[in-house]
């Protein structure tokens, strides 16, 4: 399933369903907060099209969130209260790895952040009931959000 180029007649509560169901174990906690954290999260993953979930995608993602939506630094980092991150280094090979990765990723992450510049509006963190019922196609029509 190509859920970056194939999902624009789907509506973004649609898309995230199918996200959730191909990508199997995807964390969604138990309380609501952290529920509507990976909401909006997995939102952005769809709207960005940053995905697999791998340390690029994620990586990607972030550049994607923190200078494209309306999420502040602060929210972004209430990650890590739903999260063991010691589990999460481990599952990507270690803290040397993941910065070696990340170091390697710099000159992409410098494309994602100048798409991030061309967009006509800022992706509104907290996803409403309204714009999870918009396509996709319309919604990245309506910021100018261009896929990498």
């Amino acid at each position: 399933m190509d859920l970056k180029n194939s999902i624009n007649h789907l509506s973004l509560s649609e898309a995230i369903e199918a996200l959730r169901t191909h990508y199997h174990g995807l964390m969604q906690g138990d309380e609501a907060d952290a529920q509507s954290w990976f909401l909006n999260h997995d939102a952005t993953h769809v709207i960005f099209g940053t995905v697999p979930f791998d340390l690029k995608g994620e990586t990607f993602n972030d550049i994607w969130t923190i200078f494209g939506s309306t999420v502040t630094f602060k929210e972004y980092l209430e990650f890590f209260n739903f999260i063991d991150s010691s589990k999460v280094f481990r599952a990507y090979g270690g803290r040397l790895k993941v910065f070696f990765v990340i170091i390697r990723l710099i000159p992409r992450c410098f494309r994602v952040f100048m798409q991030t510049r061309k967009m006509t509006k800022k992706w509104p963190w907290a996803v409403t009931e309204d714009i999870l019922l918009k396509k996709i196609g319309d919604l990245r029509a309506e910021f100018n959000i261009k896929l990498l």
